[in-house]
């Protein structure tokens, strides 16, 4: 087993993995037949019966190694996890930080620029994937004759699959569900002059659904946090 480096580097503040036990497939494989000739008083050539039977011990006593190693591993704080980290925190009166909603900037963005102010309600959602959701955190206006604005916002729930979007990254957006003037009736009265509405002639396609789209800003302020 090799000597753990507690020297860190820039991406490894921890140094090499620590190992407990070893878990290697094949020094456990040699370590099991080695053990079967001693106490058979003779090689074990391939074929032989109690050869084929320690073989099929190797994994079973794989999967046990492993399951001891990351049992001693738990009482490492590096490597707790769910209760088991909980309880060490406990040691110092420490408790886990409740989990936050990802938080982004989106830019709505429009082709052709609008003659009247655009209103984006809060709480818009948008989603780049048509399974994870990001909703604004504001209300904000796109003004008459901008193609974008940047509006803050936050995942709908937490968790980390909200993370990793890359900047640029695409999506459609839809409007809160609601009967004020937030409600999509007031999109599509404000956007009736917009091209894609023109081109598709029925409020059954409204314009939000075909020319709004977001992206996150190219700016060092961009960040998708658990």
């Amino acid at each position: 087993m090799k000597e753990v480096n507690s020297v860190s580097d820039a991406t490894n503040t921890y140094g090499e993995d620590i190992k407990l036990t070893t878990t290697d497939a094949s020094t456990l494989y040699k370590t099991i037949i080695t053990e079967l000739e001693k106490g058979a008083g003779e090689p074990l050539y391939p074929g032989d019966e109690r050869r084929i039977f320690g073989e099929a011990l190797v994994p079973v006593f794989v999967a046990l190694y492993n399951s001891l190693n990351d049992v001693g591993r738990q009482t490492l704080l590096r490597y707790a996890r769910g209760e088991v980290l909980d309880a060490i925190g406990e040691r110092q009166d420490v408790k886990r930080l409740e989990g936050t909603p990802a938080k982004t900037t989106m830019r709505f963005s429009v082709s052709t620029p609008q003659e009247k102010n655009i209103i984006i309600p809060k709480w818009t959602k948008v989603t780049p994937d048509s399974e994870n959701y990001f909703a604004t955190d504001e209300i904000a206006v796109l003004q008459a004759g901008a193609y974008s604005v940047e509006v803050p916002t936050s995942a709908v729930s937490n968790g980390t699959k909200f993370n990793g979007y890359a900047a640029g990254t695409r999506a459609v957006s839809r409007p809160p569900r609601a009967s004020t003037s937030s409600s999509p009736a007031r999109w599509r009265a404000a956007s009736r002059s917009c091209p894609c509405w023109k081109a598709a002639g029925s409020p059954t396609l409204p314009c939000w659904r075909r020319c709004w789209t977001w992206s996150t800003p190219r700016t060092s302020g961009h960040s998708l946090t658990k």
